[in-house]
C-alpha cells in the first residue's frame, strides 16, 4: 500500500512539474520584439491565448507620405488594405495582429493579419534555440509560407532605444 501511495504521489508531482514547464515554454514568446524597424509587444490574453500589438512602426511606414491617396501627409497610417471598410479606419499602431492563438506544447498556432496585404494567414510561432522569435505565416500548409524572425528587445541596444524614442514610449535610457 505504501508503494502504491508513493507511486501515485510521484505521478502527481511529475504531472505538476511537466505542466509548469509547458506553461513556461509557452510564455517564452511573451515580451517586446524588434522587427528590424518596428517594435511588437506579444502578451498573453485573458483566455490564455496571445496578442501581438504594434507599438512602434518604422518611421518610413508610420505616416502617409506625399502622393499616397489614403491620408494626409504626416497622418498616422491606418489599416487601408483591410477588406472590411469599418476596419480600414483603425490605426496600425496598437493593432493586434493575432487571433485564435493556442499553444500545442511546442509552438503557438493561430492566425496572423498582415496589414501590408490586408490578408489573414494561418500562422505559428516559436522561440528558436538562439533566442530569435520565428513567426511563420502560410496558406494551407506551413511549407507554403514565409518565416519572419524577430530579436528580443530586452536590452538597451541602440535599435531598441531609437524605436522607443520614435514611439515616444518609456525606455531604458
Amino acid at each position: 500500500m505504501k508503494v502504491v501511495v508513493q507511486s501515485a504521489l510521484m505521478v502527481v508531482m511529475l504531472n505538476l512539474f511537466a505542466s509548469a514547464g509547458a506553461a513556461e515554454a509557452g510564455d517564452d514568446v511573451v515580451g517586446l520584439w524588434n522587427t528590424g524597424g518596428s517594435l511588437l509587444k506579444i502578451a498573453r490574453t485573458d483566455d490564455g491565448g496571445l496578442e501581438a500589438r504594434v507599438l512602434v512602426l518604422d518611421p518610413s511606414e508610420a505616416v502617409y507620405v506625399e502622393g499616397e491617396p489614403n491620408g494626409p501627409v504626416g497622418a498616422p497610417r491606418r489599416d487601408d488594405l483591410n477588406p472590411d471598410p469599418e476596419l480600414q479606419k483603425r490605426p496600425l499602431i496598437g493593432m493586434d495582429l493575432l487571433s485564435d492563438y493556442v499553444f500545442d506544447g511546442k509552438k503557438w498556432e493561430g492566425e496572423i493579419y498582415d496589414p501590408e496585404s490586408g490578408k489573414t494567414y494561418s500562422s505559428n510561432m516559436r522561440l528558436g534555440k538562439n533566442g530569435i522569435l520565428k513567426m511563420r505565416g502560410y496558406v494551407g500548409v506551413p511549407m507554403f509560407g514565409r518565416t519572419a524572425e524577430f530579436r528580443a528587445a530586452t536590452r538597451c541596444d541602440e535599435d531598441t532605444v531609437a524605436l522607443l524614442r520614435v514611439g515616444q514610449l518609456p525606455g531604458c535610457e
